[in-house]
């Protein structure tokens, strides 16, 4: 099937991390949720991962407008994971109700 890492970067951190996953992982795609209009997961993933900065102790509104976006429904099987950088601390990052 594969996988696909979606990934959202102001300064290049986020989207170093997601080309890191995506060469260990192999067979991955690499989206950048920066990108205007709606991305249809139409395939089927082994994982799907979302990468992105800390953005005043939260996620970047444009991560979340994304995500909400997104129809999981021919990936109800696939491993989702989320990964926020920052410099130091992350916040509530981990916690949005998306």
């Amino acid at each position: 099937m594969g996988n696909i890492v979606f990934y959202f970067s102001g300064t290049g951190n986020s989207l170093k991390v997601a080309k890191t996953i995506a060469n260990e992982l192999e067979n991955t795609e690499i989206i950048s949720m920066a990108k205007p209009g709606n991305y249809s997961l139409k395939k089927q993933y082994d994982t799907i991962g979302f990468i992105y900065p800390t953005y005043f102790w939260g996620l970047p509104k444009k991560v979340i407008e994304f995500v909400s976006n997104l129809d999981f429904g021919n990936n109800k099987n696939a491993y989702y994971y989320a990964i926020a950088t920052y410099g130091g601390e992350c916040g509530k990052c981990d916690k949005s109700n998306i």
